[in-house]
């Protein structure tokens, strides 16, 4: 797979983390882009995974309030990359495109494999079975889910500091 065109800027990460858009990054915002900051400061890859085109996301970040390189580092666009492996592609009547779907479900846990990605926040469980034993899929369900998730990644921070 080729990334290049998905790094905003090349890091010597602590850990490489990865958090998917739709249902986590957007859904809890006024939270996660202090703690991006934050873990982007501290020297944590982060690596932002999602179907739409790499421009949707972008497009999508920027509303939200991520901007590259202060709050992640690479971007993942699963349409993107299946269009570049030449997978058979579709867009149904609202412009969503789709694949085979087990196609499009092992494209994240690639990456993950790709990237050392050592964790991977996403609220779609269908990626969990592909997901490399390096990486650790975290499932955020609920607003408890989403609480513990911001409570881990902070304390993961505060031990960073202590050192």
């Amino acid at each position: 797979m080729e990334t290049s065109d998905q790094v905003y800027m090349n890091v010597e990460p602590i850990i490489n983390l990865g958090f998917d858009l739709h249902g986590v990054l957007d859904t809890y915002a006024d939270c996660m882009v202090p703690l991006l900051e934050k873990l982007c400061n501290a020297g944590y890859a982060i690596h932002i995974l999602s179907g739409p085109s790499k421009q949707e996301v972008e497009q999508k970040l920027l509303e939200l309030g991520y901007k590259p390189e202060f709050h992640f580092h690479y971007l993942f666009s699963i349409v993107d990359y299946l269009k570049a492996s030449g997978v058979e592609m579709w867009k149904d009547s609202k412009g969503t495109w789709w694949s085979q779907d087990e196609i499009w479900w092992k494209s994240k846990g690639y990456y993950c494999k790709l990237t050392h990605c050592e964790y991977l926040f996403d609220n779609s469980d269908r990626y969990r079975d592909y997901m490399p034993l390096m990486t650790d899929f975290i499932y955020i369900k609920t607003k408890r889910d989403a609480d513990e998730m911001i409570e881990m990644l902070t304390a993961i921070i505060s031990e960073e500091s202590n050192q």
